[in-house]
């Protein structure tokens, strides 16, 4: 019992004072290339998952264009962003929401677009995309992007039967330093 005593101190210690730790204060923001680790689609029960990982669910996708990230200290920006197709760019504002997270919220709804051009070539749905980014260090992000689509309704002999109208699907992403 006596030995266990000096093992826990220094178990504590080696937990304490972490000084390597990253400031998130200090990210200084740049281009990242994202990647799509993991789909969940909740509007079409899993068709539109190859939109965003098209080598299947084990196969993380680099989106095809690099993206913009604020630096901490210039929080909250807003400023145009380009997304890979089948979305264009899009105006939002970034702002912290707690330490080391940003959210990531549009300024407004896109122009339609053909969420599946390939199955439903005459089905245009309106949509939404935002984020929560962690930053990991000064070179990496993760989080979390949710795009919310909605108008299926609108056009039933062009558009899937979806589970909801609007309804959602969340990327799991990560991001390094372009």
């Amino acid at each position: 019992m006596k030995h266990l005593l000096p093992l826990a101190l220094l178990a504590l210690a080696a937990c304490g004072d972490k000084t390597d730790e990253f400031d998130f204060t200090t990210f200084e923001g740049g281009t990242f290339q994202f990647t799509t680790t993991a789909v969940s689609d909740g509007c079409y029960d899993g068709s539109f998952e190859p939109l965003f990982m098209p080598d299947g669910a084990d196969s993380p996708s680099d989106w095809a264009v690099t993206t913009e990230i604020p630096a901490w200290a210039d929080l909250p920006a807003t400023y145009t962003v380009n997304l890979p197709a089948p979305f264009a760019s899009m105006e939002v504002t970034v702002d912290a929401n707690g330490d080391a997270t940003m959210v990531m919220a549009p300024q407004a709804q896109s122009e339609p677009l053909a969420l599946d051009a390939d199955n439903f070539p005459n089905c245009m749905v309106q949509t939404t995309l935002s984020a929560t980014l962690n930053i990991v260090d000064a070179d990496a992000i993760d989080g979390s992007a949710v795009v919310d689509a909605s108008g299926f309704q609108s056009d039933p002999d062009n558009c899937p039967v979806v589970t909801a109208d609007p309804c959602t699907i969340t990327l799991d992403v990560t991001a390094v330093r372009n």
